[in-house]
């Protein structure tokens, strides 16, 4: 089965990434709980009813709860963060590289970032290029 693509706001995902972590009580029975998770209740109470309809949450006697879609769809967007951030990891590697040599000759860091990035380098081989 494949996830869809669903585009959250940020404090969705907030909210579905506190959910991951364990059920939380619906705030309009018990706003202190999304406030000490470090939610705003209100916004939460805004956010359920389109999460509720989206099957990314269920409210089971006023307790919420990722569905299994609803973890489905947070891990997705995750993974999907860590590529982006990986990515400009990466690009920011490769202006590295392009940088001019250093006088002591070719500055070997940029090139282990870049490869470490790609997965075509373990930390050991990455550490090993700066010695």
């Amino acid at each position: 089965m494949s996830v869809p693509h669903v585009s959250l706001t940020a404090s969705q995902h907030r909210l579905l990434a506190e959910l991951a972590q364990a059920a939380l009580p619906s705030p309009s029975r018990e706003p202190a709980y999304a406030a000490a998770r470090g939610l705003d209740p209100q916004r939460v109470a805004a956010d359920v009813p389109d999460l509720l309809w989206m099957k990314l949450v269920s409210d089971t006697d006023g307790l919420l709860s990722l569905t299994l879609l609803g973890a489905a769809v947070f891990h997705r967007a995750a993974q999907e963060e860590a590529e982006r951030r990986l990515a400009d990891v990466s690009a920011f590697a490769a202006a590295l590289e392009s940088r001019p040599a250093p006088a002591g000759g070719p500055d070997r860091a940029p090139y282990a970032l870049r490869k470490l990035a790609q997965g075509e380098f373990s930390l050991d081989e990455a550490l090993s290029c700066l010695s």
